[in-house]
């Protein structure tokens, strides 16, 4: 098995493959880190990111789990009008890429199940713009036995 920093790091750059690839995320930016503060300029972009994990032994024949909660969100400008519709779009565009580049992908030396977590969309208005940020961060499985 590789090691587990080039294993989430594989996460990402698939993930971020398959944002880059989906028609919808066409000339978005990539974000190789997530901050809430993002410059307009920069809009629209999307990154990937590895929040967390955990290890376990799952049975006593040796078989192991390791879980990689991987977030996935983007972040864009609009009108006040159609914001929440193109969020909306946004958030079933990353689940149905993202799950078809990893479930049953082979990073980690198994098949991967992932599987949808959590979702969460916010528009922001602070500085008079409107921006929407859709998060959806799924839980990346893998198993092997030592």
């Amino acid at each position: 098995m590789d090691s587990p920093a080039s294993i989430r790091k594989a996460y990402r750059d698939t993930a971020a493959a398959a944002m880059a690839a989906a028609d919808r995320f066409a000339g978005f930016a990539r974000l190789p880190s997530w901050v809430e503060a993002v410059n307009d300029s920069v809009l629209p972009a999307f990154g990937a990111f590895t929040l967390s994990d955990a290890f376990g032994r799952t049975t006593l024949d040796g078989e192991h789990q390791w879980d990689v909660k991987l977030t996935v969100a983007a972040k864009r400008t609009g009108l006040p009008s159609d914001l929440d519709d193109d969020l909306d779009l946004d958030l079933e565009t990353i689940i149905a890429t993202i799950i078809t580049a990893l479930h049953g992908a082979s990073l980690c030396g198994a098949q991967i199940q992932c599987d949808v977590e959590t979702s969460q969309t916010v528009v922001n208005a602070d500085g008079g713009k409107r921006v929407g940020t859709v998060a959806v961060t799924f839980n990346c499985r893998c198993y092997w036995i030592f």
